[in-house]
């Protein structure tokens, strides 16, 4: 007889999970480099909360090798800090800025800096929040190359971060305070399930969204969860996470 292939065998995914990092061992990234087409004018958004007031990476986007062409974003006790670096040695650090007191431990922002080769900004929750303290307001360029994904830690896996992560994007434009709004507080379903390869909404970058990643039921980041462009999480690490149920609500 012909074997009996089951059509449920694999349940449909769950989008409305995060991930839970231990602060200890624990990150997301990929083992090869990837054109991310960052230059001068993007996005990147993410979802996190954070459990300890502890200095920990979110996220760093750099080059298998060297520390210039990087984008550096981390926390220090409640004091966001990102860092931009050119694609040349002069100056390396060509934007540095922190946040003082720009969150707070067990509850969900979602974060997104944008470049657009002269202003660095950061938005919360769908706000522009001012800078602080700017330490390098300078020209550089950055450049289409390859680079590495760690979200969670540094690029050597250091400083790792304690809290849950939610969805990843990058955008090669400038979102504005729609998009950010759709994506923060959707008009329909929850800030999770909103799949930002698709407009909807008030959000209309779906066209400019070239790298996408979300948590799900089924496995944490090792495939691209069926996501067209998706960034592919395959370290080794990835298998121990924990998939949440903590999301905003």
């Amino acid at each position: 007889m012909p074997r009996d292939y089951r059509t449920d065998s694999y349940p449909a995914l769950d989008f409305d999970r995060s991930v839970e990092l231990d602060g200890s061992t624990l990150w997301l990234s990929n083992d090869n480099d990837i054109q991310l087409g960052l230059v001068n004018n993007w996005s990147i958004g993410m979802w996190i909360r954070i459990k300890s007031s502890a200095t920990h990476y979110l996220l760093n986007l750099a080059p298998i090798s060297g520390a210039n062409n990087s984008v550096l974003f981390w926390i220090t006790s409640t004091q966001l800090n990102i860092t931009l670096r050119d694609e040349d040695n002069s100056p390396l650090d060509f934007q540095a800025a922190q946040w003082a007191s720009a969150v707070t431990t067990d509850t969900w922002y979602h974060l997104v800096i944008t470049w657009d080769g002269t202003d660095l900004k950061l938005f919360r929750d769908a706000s522009e929040i001012i800078a602080t303290t700017v330490i390098v307001d300078a020209s550089g360029t950055m450049a289409i190359d390859t680079k590495r994904i760690f979200y969670g830690a540094t690029v050597i896996g250091t400083l790792p971060f304690d809290g849950f992560l939610g969805p990843l994007a990058l955008w090669r434009t400038i979102l504005d305070s729609d998009d950010m709004t759709e994506i923060h507080n959707p008009a329909t379903g929850t800030p999770f399930e909103i799949d930002l390869t698709s407009n909807v909404g008030g959000y209309d970058k779906a066209g400019d969204c070239f790298h996408f990643w979300r948590p799900n039921t089924r496995d944490p980041g090792i495939t691209d969860q069926g996501i067209a462009t998706g960034i592919n999480f395959n370290d080794a690490t990835v298998s121990k996470l924990n998939i949440s149920t903590e999301t905003p609500a």
